[in-house]
């Protein structure tokens, strides 16, 4: 039986610069990956404005409640499961839970104007930053965000139930198999399990393929060089292993070079190996070719010699007429660039002062913008229902519309 919503949806401390919303129920959320819409003050556009934010984000990081035993006390503490990082104007994101039990959303906004705080930001959102976001008591942790990028910190957080159920289940052992075969690390859920699988699938198919076919000429190789103790069980498995596992795990010695105890030899076998018998026609052919050559050489040689001797003062005229053009271009050359430097330098300063006021008005209207639209996101002004139907007009992109339909096919795994 489905369960049925609940009066109102839940939101951080009305007493906050920024509220958190999203639609509970009766025991908790109704899915592992669902909208979160927010809303802000007055006081926050206001300090906002005042701190020159170019590029206001919202930094949204998931935290799972969880124990931990230190010294044989068992204490409750929060990790940092997945972060979400969108700009503040956005007003509606998908965000995912990798846990289930008590979970707790945890907000922040950042200026993201600069090379250092994209970069941030990026390590962020991929979880690959150092340490965390958040300390155990909501405080900002230091070097990730405090003390590297400019922010304003946020008394907005949000805790939420998840209930087992609403996860996918394992998958089973021989798909992760073939997965585990192509690909390493934990999937984040079943959309992402199923474009691996499909990779791996594809994988297989060319290693089947064109994986065999590499050991086939393989072992024709080592055929021509008499390798003993090729290892043909090679052929038998093909998912498993490297496609130059053949080469690497035979004996190395050759019948044609050494005895069975791997010393050299001399002997006829030495002459009428294949080897031999295929390199000895090929350099003969190639020697005669090069003897070939070398007479056709001599003739057009003595040809030459047979010319007037007056062809050297001639050539000797040509060479210091092309000596001559090239000096000529060369000078008329740096001509051109001086000319060119110095009408660039005139006109450089005044490129420069309307480069800068061009600038300057497009931050100013970057900002009228910003502040347009967070008037239209204060608490009492914007809508709290989370739902894209509710967002304003423009706002439902194509990110959201795909979110919306992933989180309704794609469950999360649990970890």
């Amino acid at each position: 039986m489905p369960r049925k919503p609940a009066d109102k949806a839940g939101s951080s401390r009305p007493e906050t610069r920024l509220e958190l919303h999203v639609q509970e129920f009766e025991g908790g959320v109704a899915a592992a990956t669902v909208p979160v819409r927010w809303c802000v003050t007055k006081e926050l556009i206001e300090s906002i404005t005042a701190r020159n934010f170019v590029k206001p984000v919202l930094v949204l990081v998931v935290r799972s409640l969880g124990e931990d035993t230190f010294l044989g006390e068992t204490r409750a503490v929060w990790t940092e499961t997945s972060a979400r990082v969108v700009p503040l104007v956005n007003e509606l994101e998908f965000v995912s839970f990798r846990r289930p039990g008590t979970n707790e959303l945890r907000a922040v906004i950042v200026d993201a104007d600069g090379e250092e705080a994209i970069k941030q930001l990026d390590k962020i959102r991929k979880g690959k930053a150092y340490g965390s976001v958040f300390e155990g008591d909501g405080s900002l942790e230091y070097g990730n965000i405090a003390g590297r990028l400019k922010y304003i910190e946020l008394n907005s957080q949000l805790t939420v139930e998840v209930d087992e159920k609403l996860f996918a289940p394992p998958p089973s052992p021989r798909r992760m198999k073939l997965v585990r075969r192509f690909f390493s690390g934990s999937e984040v859920d079943q959309c992402h399990l199923r474009e691996r699988t499909t990779a791996s699938i594809f994988a297989a198919i060319m290693l089947l393929t064109f994986g065999q076919l590499l050991k086939v000429l393989q072992a024709i190789g080592l055929l021509l060089f008499g390798i003993r103790d090729i290892p043909w069980g090679e052929f038998a498995h093909p998912w498993e292993g490297r496609v130059d596992d053949l080469l690497n795990n035979c004996d190395g010695s050759s019948i044609w070079f050494h005895d069975e105890r791997g010393n050299a030899r001399l002997s006829p076998l030495w002459l009428i190996n294949p080897i031999v018998l295929l390199l000895v026609p090929n350099a003969t052919y190639g020697v005669l070719q090069l003897i070939a050559h070398s007479h056709h050489g001599k003739g057009a040689k003595a040809y030459l010699h047979s010319f007037p001797g007056y062809w050297g003062t001639v050539w000797r005229v040509d060479l210091a007429i092309v000596a001559l053009a090239v000096v000529i271009t060369v000078v008329v050359a740096i001509l051109v660039l001086i000319d060119e430097a110095l009408s660039k330098y005139s006109s450089s300063q005044s490129r420069m002062s309307k480069r800068a006021q061009e600038r300057k008005l497009r931050e100013i209207e970057e900002q009228t913008k910003l502040a347009r639209e967070l008037q239209a996101m204060t608490c009492d002004i914007a809508s709290s229902a989370v739902s894209l139907s509710a967002l304003p007009e423009g706002k439902v992109t194509v990110h959201l519309r795909f979110m919306d339909l992933k989180s309704k096919v794609c469950k999360p795994f649990a970890r």
